[in-house]
């Protein structure tokens, strides 16, 4: 007698994900999709790009999702809302959690897909590291990437259909 097991049934991700409308949503607007992982390390990059939006004349909204597994599905439903350019952020640290390679190789290939697929560029600003000082020496200071980040979405937004 042969028994057949049967997969548990995937959950399929929330979209309930908290946006933020900063300064209206206008055609061409920028996004920043930000996970709440991690978020002592997350908010300094963050505000970096705020802080180089905020003083470009396009307007630009925050969307919040839970975690980094989510970020692809945060910048999806940004390309469908016609940003011409999304940043997305979170920060993984190795000795947090098991599943850190698959998450780095995950969010990574979703990532890169979504640039394939889509004619809206999406700035990636995931941080990897190895521990909570990495993660810190990335996020604060100098080493923050959000300048960089913001500039390049500006960028990328006028050069891009």
């Amino acid at each position: 007698m042969t028994m057949v097991m049967e997969a548990p049934l995937a959950v399929p991700p929330t979209k309930d994900f908290r946006l933020t409308k900063v300064s209206g949503e206008v055609p061409g607007h920028l996004v920043i999709v930000h996970a709440c992982q991690n978020s002592i390390y997350v908010q300094p990059v963050v505000k970096a790009c705020e802080a180089i939006f905020s003083a470009s004349s396009q307007g630009y909204e925050l969307v919040e999702v839970p975690s980094v597994r989510e970020l692809v599905d945060g910048c999806r439903e940004a390309v469908h809302s016609g940003a011409s350019a999304i940043v997305c952020i979170g920060v993984l640290i190795k000795d947090e959690s098991d599943a850190y390679q698959s998450d780095c190789k995950s969010v990574m290939q979703g990532l890169m897909h979504l640039n394939a697929e889509q004619d809206v560029p999406v700035i990636s600003g995931v941080l990897m590291c190895p521990d909570k000082q990495q993660a810190s020496e990335r996020s604060f200071g100098t080493g923050n990437p959000g300048r960089g980040l913001a500039e390049s979405a500006l960028f990328m937004s006028k050069v891009t259909p």
